[in-house]
Formats: C-alpha cells, structure tokens, sequence
C-alpha cells in the first residue's frame, strides 16, 4: 500500500520572516474559485474547497487567500477531532496552490520539512498563503509555501514542497489564461462555432465573444453605454463596406422589451443582439432577425427546470438527455434557444423542435406561432468553469445541386478523389483542431482539400511552390488568438515579420481533390531581443479511412521587425501580447540548439552527396562564390500583387520564381516533353530553400539567375540567387537558395536515368565526368 512517513521533530519553532512575502497587492484576481477553479482545475473534493480569493497566479508561484474553520467530518463520530495536528483543509489547499502555476497535472510526491509554528483556533478565519516556485525540472517542481494568519503571524510554512507531473496537457489553460481568459476564450469559441457550423451546414451571424466581467455590476445605463464599442466593432465586423461611417452615426436605442435596435449605418435589415452573463458578453450582428444568449450551464433539480421551460417541453427535455445531453444541459439549452428566439422575433416561445445534432451542438426550430426561426446551440467548455451554453440564430445552408462532368473527362486519380471525397467536402474544409507537438508546445493543425490550381505538374499532383503557400496560410490562421492585435500592426507600415530563411522537403505525392492537414507549432525563439522564431511544418494526406501519410515537411524562421525604410528593417523585441503568445506556444523546456533540422526524417533518396539512388555523379560545381554554369537569367517586376499585409514581397514567391525559370529552360529545350501527350517522364522535386538576406519591395525589378550546382544521371541540384536591379549596372543581391529534383519515368515511382536531350545540353555547358549522357 502507498503511504507516507514523516519524522516529528519537537523543537522551537524557527523564527521565520514573513516581511514582504504576503504582502497584498490593490485588487485580487476576479476570479471565483468555488466555482471556476474547482471541478476544473484544481480536483479536490468539497471538502477541501477552502481557497477563497487569488491574489496572484503565474508561473512563478500564487498568492491566495484560504478559509480555515473547524471541520468535524474527517474521521467517524467514535474518534475525537483532537487528534488533528491543526486544519487538515488548510493544509491540503496550502498543497494545492502549486497547481495555479502549471497546465499540466501535478501531484504531491514530498515534503522536506513542515514547520508548524502555531496551530489555528476553533473559529473561522482567514489565512493568506504565498506560494513560491522554486525549481523546475522535466517532470519535477518544488516550491515553498507560507501561510499568515490574518495579523500576519506565520502559522505554517512547507519547506522543499515536491510533485510529480502526472499528466502532460499542452492544450490546457495557462495561469496566465485563467488570470484573462479573453484571447483564448475567443480562439475556443470561434473554433467550436466554425465546426458546428461546418457539421449543421448554418451559417452563423458575425459574433463576438468578450470577457467582460465589470459588464454585470454595472447599472442599467452605464452597461448600455459599455455596450456602445462592442456594438461597434462586431457591426464592422459584419459590414465591412461600411467600416468609413463615423461611430456618432452608429445610433444604438433600446425599445421597451429591452432589445437594441441598429439605425445610421444605411441598412435597413442590418440588426444586432446581445447577451452576457456574470462573465462574458456575446454580440451578434447581420442581415435579418438576430438573437443570441449566453449561459453558465449549472445544476438544478428536474422540478427547477420544469417551472422555467413549462410542461410541454418536458418530452424535448427527455428526447435531448436520450441523445447525450445531461439535465442541465437539456435545460439550458433549450432556455437559451427561447430567449434567442424572444429577442429575434419577439413574444413567448411556442413550439420547439430539434432538427439536427452534431457533438455539442444541437440545431432548433423555434416559433412564436407567427414565425420560425432556427437557432443553433451549443455546449463548449471555456478556460474557467462551468460549461457555458451558446445560442444564436443562424441561417440553413441552401445546398446547390450537384454538377456531374462525363467520366471520360476526368482524370483517373482526380475520379477517384471525387468519388470518395465530394459528399465530405463541407465537414473537411478548413477544419480546425488543435495537437500536441513532439516537445508538448501547441500544434493546431488545419484540413483541408487540394484543388485544380494546386495540382499543377504533368502527373496532376502537388509541387513544391503550393506548400510555400500553404505555409503561409497555415501560419497566419495560427495567430488568430492574436489578430485582433497584430492586423493593425501589420497594417501600419510600421511593424512586421520577415522571413530569414525556408525550406520544404517533399515526402509523398497527392492528388486533386485529395483531404490534405496542415499542422504547425513552434520550437524556440532566439536571436537580439530573442525575437526570431523557428516553425514547422506538418503535411499530411489523409485516406477514406482516417488513416494518415506525412506527404512534406518545411521549416520557416522568422524574426520581429521595425519598418525603417524601402526595404530596411531593424529588429525589435515583441510586443507584450505577442511575446506572450509566443512564450504561450514555445515547448516547456525552451530549446536552446538550432531547431530547423529537428524532428525531420531525411527520406530514402534525398540526400544527394550519399544516396547511390540518384546515379552516378556527372558533374558538381567549383566551390566558389559564384555557382557555375549559368543556365537562365529573368527578370520579375513586381507589383503589390506580390507583396502581403505587411507590404513587403511575399517569401512564396521566391518558390514560383524558382519554378517559373525551371520550367521554362527545360521546356525550351524540349517542348514536345512538356505536353500531356508527349510526357516520359518528369522531375519530381524532393527538396528547395530560400535563404534571405534583405527584403524586397513592391515594384522592384528582380532578377532570378538559375545555375547548375549538381548533376548526376537520375538526379539534378539547381542554385538560385535572387537580385533587386537598382540601376543599369547595380544590383543587390537578396536571397539564395537550392532546389533538388530526381527523373521519374511515367507511371514509376523510383529515380531513372534523366533524357540525354537534357543532359546533353547540360554537357554543352560544362565538361561531364563519364559517362556524359545516360
């Protein structure tokens, strides 16, 4: 049986100096820990719920005030309370506070010393604790803990305080979350509200979702006029072509029955609604009827919520629970659906009906006798407890109807794709989850379909550019949680990231119409103000039957800049909400070593110095400053089509540029290969990188010059130096790169010997070793 033992030493008790260590600062955290603690994170039982007010909580330790009293149900009747040393209650909450300083679970393992100074009364009081972080390891924490009494008198003080991580959770909030939830509360409901919108094929009305805890202490009219802004920005939201109009023509009046009602903005059918409760406000906004609440979802007896929702929803009550809800879930659901639907069209609520459901969300028919509306509702768990139960009106899907092409058209992989794929379409698009990556940081991670622009090589399938821009999407979607912070940023001219360097390494192939994921996370930052950061990228193909097959892998460093001029940037640290969300992303243990070739398999067949699959080695160039022979030179005038939000030229074009030249100086050389009909065979591409040494900007004139670096009989490595033309005779350079490529015959799938009508022409160049044409 597990057990502890412990040594009683019975000695003065050591005079320790609490000066400074409990001090109190102005305001606590608005935080309830009765009811948005535990059950959540913190596990204890009622029994031992005794923490009452965090002053503090970060990853450094807590500040906490803890309720003692005398409790009589530890041991049974027969044996007396006496034999207590102190508050056992106390003691366990005093254990429980390092838990405010992580995310993952940890459990008490050892205690050095614990110095019990004066044992508490009889009667209730209030202790303040301090606890402090004082080492971390990979699995180990060990900390401090005071507690005071309410005089300031040390009462207790655990001493070399150790646990155990039991469970990683790197999905889980942080403190810093459960401090303000706001900015993952928001990621959290829009990742939820997409996908049941997604699954219930509705579209939702523009919405946002705002920890707002002041909002429900305030009277009636200062919370109408706190309302004002957040009206303003979820109207922008839903009515960006009015996004000019001045905020005193946004007019905002209330009617009788309480709903808001929307004038100055020129749309007669433009409406809004909104719903808070102790802690958040929700606020919706669109053409048509609008309504939407909020609620905590918490217990109530079945006789409660038959008095709230009337008996005849008693059998919609049952029919909910018999598909998985619980009662209280059953019950506020359906009281959200009815206050969304009184605030859209008015009087009481008369006939209910559930007409779809997916996971969380339950789909509702609502009437008032006159009208119907459909309402979506939706049970999510947030950062603090309890549950809250989302609803809002939403609009159905009108589903077009379905195209069918001639077979004879359609090309045997892309027919097969569509065959398994089309009825999934909706559900795949864009969905949204989020993993865990190799070192437990955050990997969300994106799915997606590849489409007829994607597949753009002579076997219709994926080639290396199309990850360059996937790479960029999946990032951006990535700091979502952040957008509301870094769009304007970026969008001043003034700040932005830029990209050192990339890299993409190809793996597999996938077709037209195949199920792609995405998936991205973090790995160290690093550099001046350590404001560069390593990412990287999973890509994957998925089958019919959920099965998975990694396809590519890329790699991306970026670093945090100050826009100083045409092209020149400073470094500068982050700003606090996007350091925060970087820290909140890194793994556990910062990584000190460069990260951009971590986690990364080299696959059979690309390592182009060792691997005996690419053939006998023709030619490799002189190690030199300049990469010989020069095979094409273009010149690309850019616009600000190619450039980005932050206004720079975006890093995927270097990848087209790359293409653009291969294709073209090969398909000069060989037309007739370089047709559907004509094809023997092409280059698969297995790896490219772009390293950046200055930006460019939009109508700059670069210039793109391709060289041979090396060539052997099945494979071929090509060099790229990228140019901005300043004038006629100067030029900066302002980036490098490789790109390497193997012949696959058609229908084949290992290396072969490239066509001598190319590599003939590569002899032309430079003196091949033998044999000179395969």
């Amino acid at each position: 049986m597990d057990h502890f033992n412990a040594t009683f030493v019975l000695a003065e008790v050591p005079d320790f100096d609490v000066q400074g260590q409990v001090d109190l600062p102005e305001a606590a955290v608005d935080i309830d820990p009765l009811t948005e603690l535990y059950g959540g994170l913190l596990f204890q039982g009622p029994l031992f719920h005794r923490i009452r007010t965090v002053w503090s909580m970060d990853a450094h330790g807590a500040l906490l005030d803890i309720e003692q009293r005398p409790e009589d149900h530890y041991y049974a009747p027969q044996h007396s309370r006496l034999s207590m040393l102190g508050d056992p209650s106390l003691r366990d909450a005093m254990l429980q506070s390092a838990q405010l300083s992580e995310r993952d679970i940890f459990l008490p393992v050892h205690i050095d010393s614990l110095h019990i100074c004066r044992l508490v009364g009889h009667t209730p009081s209030r202790v303040t604790a301090r606890n402090r972080i004082q080492t971390r390891t990979a699995d180990d924490l060990v900390c401090d803990v005071m507690a005071v009494s309410e005089t300031g008198q040390p009462l207790e003080r655990m001493a070399g305080y150790r646990l155990k991580r039991m469970a990683k959770a790197p999905l889980a909030a942080t403190p810093a979350d459960y401090v303000n939830p706001q900015q993952r509360d928001t990621l959290l409901f829009e990742m939820a509200l997409a996908e049941a919108c997604q699954a219930l094929r509705v579209t939702a009305p523009d919405s946002l979702l705002i920890f707002y805890p002041q909002l429900s202490k305030m009277d009636r009219s200062r919370r109408r006029l706190s309302e004002l802004p957040l009206f303003s920005e979820v109207v922008l939201k839903a009515f960006p072509a009015n996004r000019n109009f001045a905020l005193n023509q946004l007019e905002i009046h209330w009617l009788d029955n309480g709903k808001p009602v929307l004038t100055g903005l020129g749309r007669e059918n433009a409406n809004i609604s909104l719903s808070h409760d102790r802690r958040h406000c929700l606020c919706v906004a669109g053409e048509g009827d609008q309504g939407c609440d909020i609620e905590p979802v918490v217990p109530r007896p079945h006789s409660e919520w038959l008095g709230l929702l009337g008996p005849h929803h008693v059998g919609l009550v049952a029919e909910l629970m018999a598909a998985g809800d619980t009662l209280d879930e059953a019950g506020t659901r359906l009281w959200s659906a009815m206050e969304s639907t009184i605030k859209a069209l008015g009087g009481p609520v008369r006939e209910m009906q559930v007409a779809h459901r997916h996971a969380n969300g339950v789909l509702l028919v609502c009437g008032n006798g006159d009208r119907n509306v459909h309402v979506l509702t939706l049970s999510m768990a947030l950062t603090r407890m309890p549950r809250k139960m989302v609803a809002m009106v939403v609009t159905p899907v009108v589903q077009p109807k379905a195209v069918h092409a001639p077979i004879a058209t359609t090309a045997p992989a892309a027919r097969h794709a569509v065959s398994s794929q089309l009825a999934a379409l909706p559900a795949q698009l864009l969905r949204h989850r989020m993993d865990a990556g190799p070192n437990g940081q955050r990997k969300p991670c994106y799915r997606f379909m590849s489409t007829f622009k994607d597949t753009t090589t002579l076997r219709h399938s994926l080639d290396f550019p199309i990850f360059a821009n996937w790479m960029g999407s999946v990032r951006e979607l990535s700091v979502l949680e952040v957008a509301r912070q870094l769009v304007p940023d970026f969008a001043s001219g003034r700040w932005g990231m830029v990209t050192n360097e990339s890299e993409i390494q190809i793996l597999g192939d996938a077709h037209c119409m195949d199920v792609l994921e995405g998936r991205m996370y973090l790995s160290r930052a690093y550099g001046k103000h350590q404001s560069s950061i390593d990412m990287h990228f999973e890509w994957l193909k998925i089958a019919d039957d959920g099965s998975e097959q990694l396809i590519a892998l890329s790699t991306m460093a970026t670093t945090w800049v100050e826009i100083k001029g045409h092209g020149l940037v400073d470094v500068q640290p982050f700003p606090p909400y996007l350091e925060a969300f970087v820290a909140e992303n890194l793994p556990e243990n910062p990584l000190t070593e460069d990260t951009r070739q971590l986690h990364r398999p080299e696959p059979s067949g690309s390592h182009w110095t060792l691997s005996p699959a690419l053939g006998t080695l023709l030619y490799e160039a002189p190690n030199a400053p300049k990469v010989e022979p020069e095979l094409l030179r273009q010149v690309f005038s850019t616009t600000s089509a190619e450039s980005n939000l932050v206004g720079n030229i975006y890093f995927a074009n270097y990848y087209h540029w790359q293409k653009r030249l291969i294709d073209r100086y090969f398909q000069q050389l060989a037309p007739q290969l370089h047709t559907a009909h004509g094809m023997v065979g092409e280059f698969q591409f297995r790896k490219s990188q772009v390293r950046h040494l200055r930006e460019a900007m939009p109508f700059d004139n670069i210039e793109v010059v391709m060289a041979l670096k090396v060539l052997h009989t099945d494979a071929i490595q090509l060099h790229f130096d990228f140019y901005k033309l300043v004038s006629a005779t100067e030029r900066d350079k302002l980036a490098f790169g490789d790109c390497e490529a193997v012949w696959v015959q058609k229908g084949a799938q290992e290396p072969s010997h490239i066509p001598a009508i190319y590599t003939g022409a590569l002899a032309q160049r430079t003196p091949l070793r033998s044999p000179t044409v395969a």
